[in-house]
């Protein structure tokens, strides 16, 4: 916003090493995560399917993720 606004910076960020190693693990997690995750079509299938009921409470706590 504020580069928007024109306002005058003196640097741009570098992350140190240590933040990129911390970076680039966090992105490989994210990766291996998406990569096992099922797929969108067999999800919705799953639950427009006439057996598939949502359990009572299923959002109840569902902030405090």
């Amino acid at each position: 916003m504020l580069v928007g606004q024109q306002v005058t910076y003196s640097r741009k960020f570098e992350p140190t090493s240590y933040e990129q190693a911390t970076w680039s693990t966090i992105q490989q997690s994210l990766r291996r995560r998406a990569l096992q995750a099922m797929p969108q079509e067999k999800s919705l299938a799953i639950i427009r399917s006439p057996g598939w009921t949502w359990k009572p409470n299923f959002y109840q706590n569902a902030a405090n993720w």
